[in-house]
């Protein structure tokens, strides 16, 4: 799975885990938004939300992480 490009900026539509996957992917490139809705594209950026979605910080430990970065400058 490649990851994508460099400043490439990926939304997924945000449907609840209990309805059906989601559907379109909506890539925002130098020359405008490109939807993709093919199954094999999908997939991927399924799988890559995934990743992030596992690494991600809980809301509250994000928020620690920002104030301890603060309170250190």
């Amino acid at each position: 799975m490649g990851a994508p490009s460099r400043g490439q900026v990926v939304w997924c539509t945000c449907i609840p885990r209990n309805l059906p996957a989601r559907r379109t992917v909506q890539l925002d490139q130098f020359h405008g938004p490109v939807l993709l809705d093919a199954e094999a594209h999908l997939e991927k950026y399924r799988r890559l939300l995934g990743v992030v979605e596992a690494i991600a910080l809980s809301p509250g430990k994000s928020r620690d992480l920002i104030h301890s970065i603060d309170q250190s400058l």
